[in-house]
């Protein structure tokens, strides 16, 4: 069989797909692609048994073929050729070859049916927005824990249930988005590999999404997308988040960025601990490293409807203010030793800002 497509056409979806491989799979069969020719389309697959991905792309040809082809030199040939037409000749069987112009390049291939099987989604769907579930997964990403030790914190928690909830925490902060949501009811954590890739391969339209007992199965505009859960169970967060907060202040997340990272520099580097000192007019932010004889203060405009003096992790709360979008934010708080709760003024959007506690 002969296929006949360009090299801009074959490398895009390559590209997106290359992050389902394993650098060192646990089959050799993963380190390729499988390719399958059928009613007028290829549809090309990458796996490492975690998370399975497949596009499609068209193309003009009657006959059907499967075929497992090598990641790394396909997608390293296919990047060193402009855009060009391209052919594949996959009539010598093992073997693909490939012609662009006046360049022939020729590699071995593998039996496709080696290649695993994907999930298949056999229950109910739902259908979320593509847009609303790519604003979720942003503002929790950064928060997931990397330890590895405590997996339940290693992904994005979704709980499914009249609302689209998303949680993500490191034990240190913790990320927490609500959304209108109406489709299956139910509880996973989706890990953090699964959450990037999906990230990637969003396209802002609906998304069919479907749970099977260990995997959550997402399909947006000719991407199939098959994540394996994390096989935990995430800790109750609403222990954590504080209800009564009667201290609120009021600021300008540009002005308070500014003068966090200003502030970080001086910073003791173990504690990264700065003083907030509210008061009604204003926020007096210091820190020093006596270990250098550093000091830093900065003064920013407030609205505060109580006197406080707190410690936070001016690296933690840098970061938490970097995953918001709105200039207003708002702080609420009650003592020094609780957590402070983040918001843009919306309940479904909060991030947790842990104390650091004041030596003084």
């Amino acid at each position: 069989m002969i296929i006949t497509t360009n090299t801009k056409e074959l490398l895009t979806p390559l590209l997106k797909l290359q992050g389902a491989i394993a650098s060192n799979p646990v089959l050799p069969i993963l380190e390729n692609f499988l390719f399958e020719i059928g009613g007028g389309k290829l549809k090309i697959s990458a796996t490492d048994l975690e998370v399975w991905m497949t596009m499609e792309i068209p193309l003009m040809t009657d006959g059907e073929l499967k075929v497992a082809i090598p990641a790394k030199i396909i997608v390293d040939t296919l990047k060193a050729y402009p855009n060009q037409p391209l052919k594949m000749d996959f009539s010598e069987e093992g073997k693909c070859k490939l012609k662009a112009n006046r360049s022939k390049k020729s590699f071995a291939v593998e039996i496709g049916e080696d290649f695993p099987q994907r999930p298949q989604s056999d229950g109910e769907n739902s259908i979320m927005d593509g847009e609303v579930l790519l604003t979720h997964l942003t503002k929790c990403a950064p928060f997931v824990s990397t330890d590895s030790l405590r997996p339940s914190l290693c992904g994005v928690h979704f709980a499914l249930n009249g609302s689209m909830k998303t949680v993500a925490t490191d034990a240190h902060q913790l990320s927490l988005v609500e959304s209108e949501y109406e489709g299956i009811e139910t509880n996973f954590i989706l890990p953090i590999k699964g959450v990037k890739l999906l990230q990637n391969n969003l396209k802002g339209v609906e998304v069919s999404f479907t749970k099977t007992r260990s995997h959550a199965i997402f399909e947006n505009g000719g991407m199939f997308m098959a994540i394996q859960l994390v096989d935990a169970r995430f800790p109750d967060y609403n222990a954590v988040i504080p209800e009564d907060n009667p201290i609120v202040a009021k600021l300008s997340k540009h002005d308070l960025t500014g003068a966090l990272k200003r502030t970080l520099t001086y910073c003791n580097k173990t504690t990264n601990q700065g003083i907030f000192h509210f008061s009604e007019g204003e926020l007096k932010i210091t820190a020093q490293d006596l270990d250098f004889s550093n000091e830093s203060e900065e003064i920013i405009s407030c609205e505060c409807n109580e006197e406080l003096r707190i410690g936070f992790n001016v690296k933690f709360a840098i970061k938490e203010l970097d995953s918001m979008e709105e200039d207003e934010v708002f702080l609420n708080m009650s003592t020094p030793s609780r957590a402070a709760i983040l918001t843009n003024g919306n309940e479904g959007d909060i991030r947790l800002l842990m104390p650091v506690m004041l030596s003084n």
